[in-house]
């Protein structure tokens, strides 16, 4: 293995990463360093010239700054790139920390020093929160979950290196001085950022929301807060964690001071314990965070830090000694930047964009000053000889109420992560559905009067859908009474609606309006009356069985036969044999169109003829009516139906599939017709293959499995097999299902190992060879779109249709939030594991692990693999490749 590659792996970087990734690793070594010096050298500074009783005063007067520089830097943040927003605020605070310095080093060197110390307070927040919006902006959620641990380990890095630098030097030179190597390191990575963005946009043409004002920006924070429980949640959580810190540096403070009381010695062990403190949080970071954020998820690493905050509070309420002011130093200084920061920015990702600008105004110019202002409110209302145990104790149970309300946030995270998904997927599709009750009678005559107003006839049956879906009891009524004054295509159009209702009288208001319509409006309405036997139709049907309108004949002569109009019987009957027996293309149509609605068995036998007409639509209705009373045997029937399956006409071909479905099916091949149907070129031939596949489906698990696992390449086929089987009644059919995730998940993992080392080594050269590849490919990808729809039929909510789609989504960041939401299910957490693995193989080129399938692992070896477990395209391909290398195909 490579160095490169070895680096790769343990960085976990994927292909395409590495400069990007280098990058940042040095921003945020460099920003680490200065953050390091400054934070050590203003501690050692101010402790020992003002003390810690003086520090409930600096934390109001941080709060009282960050206020305004927070408003100010949310007037921009969202005007400028992120880029270009950082270049400014490198420049302002490294302008501020060498007019500390210029201070400090004249008259006016006990300001100097109290500025250093608020300029840190400032800028560490600031320029956190910045630093971390700018890394993310280079990345999609699950690119930002896998490499941030090890950007912000970097920056632990540089924090212990500006350690081993206080350490080392505080003791020889001039604390004050430190000043100049924090502004050094400020401007070095102004530099950086300058290079790297040179010529780019510095405007940011999406602004979020609609203030162009710092307090609009707090004030839209606070209705998006409104709008989100997780935002309110979050601050919460920020205000009562700002508390937690102050109080536990305040106690800390104490402790030090009063076990080093030289000022050099303080700075001196501020350093070295930085330095080693950030050596050991960098090795976990580097190593195991990001593996362990992956493993074990947000929700569950945005608890450690809570937890350590309870233990540290818990030894600090017990005894506020040495050893316990090294374990609070450790939770402020260790766990916070390196467990909380990790995961807490990925947490806003879970926000709409135009939301996390806003959110992070709330958060720093409004949230993070009143945290501030609580602490030092609270340090400054406790008596001054009080106890630093009776202190730690309210710092305790604050640290249990911390626990609660991160559990709250867990929850609320992946509520938000769905509405997010969902939102992003179907905004173009919202659409506000009130939840309707019963109706009464008067309100289903209004609602019955659009039907007056419909203009097409899928407006007339959205209507009419609404009044029977609203109200089954009075909907009849409703119909019928604009029914006379309808349009005669949408009274025919609403007969048979009213003919299943029966409202009273309608054969009545139906039959005088038909006198008023055309030839097709009083054929329709004819064959309803007769069905019921309505006596005025009666000798009007004798009429039309001697008109000389071949299609209103047979209409008339099939509704008396099927009806069992005794004194028609022979009459119509005779006409329908007539029609058939024609040499009149429209006779035979007209017959054939009229047994099709209203089939008659004793006409079977001469309807068989009609099978070989030279007319498609005969031959296709034939088959229907054929197919109610087939009258062959098997042999016979798979003849026909596979003769017709080959039919040039796609009228044939969807007639053999309805056909097919009406015969008893055992001993035929349903299953190859209906995959056959799936295929075929004619998409009205799939519609009608996917829409009667119900007819073909197994009875039994054990039929059920057999089927599954023998149409495994079939793809088009499977999909419908799975949804047929979700819908069945079947026992264990979730168990089936689970299955047929697993072996998906399995088969598209051997795949993409063999495309993989195939790949890698250079053996897909020859034409036919990158076309396996390719294909290959595009089976690995049809084996996890199954397990999306098996997932889908299992979870049929809301969640799973939002989830299903964003992964489905060739958007990167719409994908990742989709995935990051997938994780939060319980349920499925294990399938969704080994997706995302795939996913980040087949998408960033992530190298699999495991053992490549099939006996021989070579190229031939490979081709046959495929050729068993592949799909039918598939399996040609690589039969062509071994015939062309001189394998057997």
């Amino acid at each position: 293995m490579s160095m490169r590659q070895l680096f790769y792996r343990l960085f976990m970087l994927y292909p395409g990463e590495g400069r990007t990734v280098i990058y940042l690793y040095a921003l945020a070594g460099l920003i680490g360093i200065g953050m390091s010096v400054g934070q050590t050298s203003s501690d050692a500074l101010f402790f020992k010239l003002y003390g810690v009783d003086y520090l409930p005063y600096m934390f109001a007067l941080i709060a009282i700054t960050l206020i305004p520089v927070s408003l100010l830097y949310a007037a921009f943040v969202d005007r400028l790139m992120p880029h270009r927003m950082l270049a400014h605020m490198l420049f302002c605070f490294g302008a501020v920390v060498m007019l500390a310095w210029m201070l400090m080093q004249s008259a006016m060197s006990h300001t100097g020093i109290a500025l250093y110390f608020i300029a840190y307070g400032v800028i560490s927040e600031l320029l956190l929160t910045h630093f971390y919006f700018y890394t993310v902006s280079f990345f999609d959620a699950q690119q930002a979950k896998r490499l941030m641990p090890s950007i912000l380990a970097v920056s632990l890095l540089g924090r212990a290196l500006g350690g081993v630098f206080v350490g080392a030097v505080g003791s020889i030179i001039t604390i004050q001085h430190s000043a100049l190597v924090w502004a050094a390191c400020v401007g070095g990575a102004l530099g950086m950022v300058a290079w790297r963005h040179r010529g780019e946009p510095s405007c940011n043409s999406l602004r979020a929301g609609r203030a162009t004002k710092p307090s609009q920006m707090v004030r839209e924070g606070i209705m998006f807060a409104r709008q989100s429980r997780l935002v309110r949640v979050s601050a919460l959580s920020l205000l009562l964690l700002v508390m937690l810190l102050c109080v536990q540096e305040f106690l800390v403070g104490k402790i030090f001071v009063q076990f080093y009381p030289d000022e050099k010695k303080l700075a001196a062990f501020f350093g070295w314990f930085s330095a080693s403190l950030n050596v050991s949080v960098l090795v976990v970071q580097l190593l195991l965070s990001g593996r362990m954020i992956r493993y074990f998820g947000l929700k569950t690493m945005n608890l450690v830090y809570p937890v350590s905050t309870l233990f540290t509070f818990g030894m600090l309420a017990l005894s506020a000694s040495y050893f316990s002011g090294v374990l609070g130093r450790i939770n402020t200084r260790g766990m916070l930047p390196g467990f909380r920061n990790s995961v807490a920015g990925l947490f806003l990702q879970a926000l709409p964009s135009y939301m996390q600008g806003r959110i992070g105004a709330l958060m720093t110019g409004l949230v993070l000053p009143v945290g501030l202002l609580g602490a030092a409110l609270f340090l400054w209302l406790v008596p001054k000889n009080s106890p630093l145990e009776w202190i730690a104790m309210a710092g305790f149970v604050l640290s249990l109420v911390l626990c609660w309300l991160k559990f709250k946030k867990n929850e609320a995270y992946a509520d938000s992560l769905v509405e997010l998904v969902g939102d992003s997927v179907f905004s173009g599709d919202v659409a506000i559905v009130g939840s309707l009750g019963g109706i009464d009678k008067t309100t289903a005559h209004r609602l019955a009067d659009y039907l007056l107003t419909a203009q097409t006839p899928s407006n007339m049956n959205s209507v009419a859908d609404m009044i029977e879906t609203l109200t089954k009891e009075y909907a009849g009524v409703a119909m019928l009474h604009v029914y006379p004054v309808l349009e005669p295509k949408f009274q025919t159009l609403l007969l048979p609606r009213i003919a299943r209702l029966t409202p009273p009288g309608w054969e009545n208001v139906v039959f005088h309006a038909s006198q008023k319509g055309d030839a097709h409006q009083v054929e329709e309405t004819m064959r309803f009356l007769l069905a019921e036997k309505y006596p005025p139709v009666l000798a009007q049907a004798e009429e039309c069985l001697k008109t000389a309108a071949p299609r209103l004949r047979a209409s008339i002569a099939a509704a008396c036969l099927y009806a069992d109009i005794q004194p028609l019987q022979a009459k119509s009957r005779a006409v329908l044999e007539e029609l058939l027996d024609s040499l009149d293309p429209e006779d035979n149509l007209s017959a054939l169109g009229s047994l099709e609605a209203l089939p008659y068995r004793d006409l079977v036998p001469r309807v068989h003829g009609m099978l070989h007409s030279k007319n498609d639509r005969a031959r296709a209705m034939a088959l229907n009516v054929w197919s109610v009373y087939p009258q062959t045997t098997v042999e016979e029937a798979v003849e026909i139906i596979e003769s017709a399956m080959a039919d040039t006409s796609y009228r044939v071909r969807t007639a053999a599939l309805t056909a097919a479905a009406r015969l008893p099916q055992t001993g035929m091949p349903v299953m190859d017709w209906l995959s056959l149907a799936l295929r075929d070129t004619d998409y009205r031939v799939r519609e009608a293959g996917a829409a009667g596949a119900k007819a073909f489906m197994p009875d039994s698990e054990a039929a059920w499995t057999k089927t599954l696992t023998q149409c495994e390449g079939n793809f088009d086929l499977l999909t419908v097999l799975i949804s047929r089987l979700a819908a069945s009644g079947i026992q264990n059919k979730v168990g089936i299902l689970h299955r047929e995730l697993e072996r998906h998940l399995q088969r598209a993992g051997e795949k993409l190992l063999i495309l993989q080392e195939l790949s890698s080594k250079g053996m897909l050269v020859a034409p036919t060879q990158r076309l396996f590849g390719l294909v290959l490919q595009e089976d690995v990808q049809r084996h996890l779109d199954t397990v999306l729809h098996v997932l889908g039929c299992l979870d049929t909510g809301k969640r799973m249709s939002y989830i299903r789609a964003g992964l489905a989504s060739r958007n990167r960041h719409l994908w990742a939030k989709a995935m990051e939401s997938a994780l939060q299910i319980k349920s499925e957490n294990q399938v969704f594991r080994k997706l995302a693995i795939l996913y980040e193989a087949v998408r960033e080129g992530r190298e699999l692990g495991g053992d490549l399938p099939g006996e021989e692992h070579t190229l031939h070896g490979w081709l046959r693999w495929c050729q068993r477990y592949g799909s039918t395209w598939l399996a040609d391909c690589a039969g062509y490749s071994l015939a062309e290398d001189g394998g057997t195909a």
